[in-house]
C-alpha cells in the first residue's frame, strides 16, 4: 500500500513560515479545523515549451468528509486564486488522480480543465522486471509483486494535471 508522506513537525514549522508556500486552514465556528490548502509559488523559466511564467501550484486541498458539499473546498481555492494573483501569477495548478472521480468532477465545477494527463507506466515495466542475483540467477522478490498489485488497485497511478487561468 501506497503510504502518504508525512512531515516532521521541524518541516511543517519551516512550511508554514516560509513565504514560498501557500498555507490555508479553514475552522469552523468553534475554531475546530475543517480543512485546509497547500501550495507554493513555481517559476517556469527558460524552458523548452512554456513562455517563461509564474504559477501557484496546489499541492492538497483537503476537507472532512462531514463538511464536504458546504463550500469549503471553494472557498479554500478560491483564497488560493487571490493568492496567486496577489504574486502575479498566470495561472493556479494542481494535480488530481484519475481514480478520484469526486476530486475530479469538484475541480470541473470550480472552473478546472484538464491540461495534460501523465501516463505511469515505467515504474510498472521497471517493477516487473525481473532482479538478478549475484549468482546471475533470475528472481522476483515479494516486494514486486505487492508493488504491482497496489498499482492494479490504484488505477494503474495515472494523474491529471488540472490548470485554471484568468487572464
Amino acid at each position: 500500500r501506497i503510504e502518504a508522506r508525512y512531515f516532521s513537525p521541524e518541516e511543517f514549522a519551516q512550511r508554514l513560515s516560509a513565504d514560498r508556500y501557500v498555507n490555508l486552514i479553514a475552522q469552523d465556528a468553534s475554531g475546530r479545523v475543517i480543512g485546509y490548502a497547500f501550495g507554493w509559488g513555481l517559476s517556469y523559466r527558460n524552458h523548452s515549451t512554456y513562455v517563461d511564467h509564474d504559477c501557484l501550484y496546489v499541492d492538497d486541498v483537503c476537507v472532512l468528509h462531514a463538511c464536504q458539499r458546504q463550500g469549503v473546498g471553494q472557498a479554500l481555492l478560491e483564497v488560493c486564486r487571490a493568492e496567486a494573483q496577489k504574486r502575479d501569477c498566470t495561472s493556479l495548478e494542481l494535480s488530481v488522480w484519475c481514480f478520484n472521480q469526486e476530486a475530479v468532477a469538484f475541480y470541473q465545477h470550480c472552473g478546472y480543465a484538464a491540461r495534460t494527463l501523465r501516463m505511469d507506466g515505467a515504474r510498472r515495466q521497471f517493477l516487473a522486471r525481473a532482479r538478478f542475483a549475484a549468482d546471475g540467477h533470475r528472481r522476483t522478490t515479494a516486494g514486486d509483486a505487492a508493488d504491482l498489485r497496489t498499482q492494479r488497485l490504484h488505477g494503474q497511478g495515472v494523474a491529471a494535471q488540472l490548470r485554471r487561468r484568468w487572464h
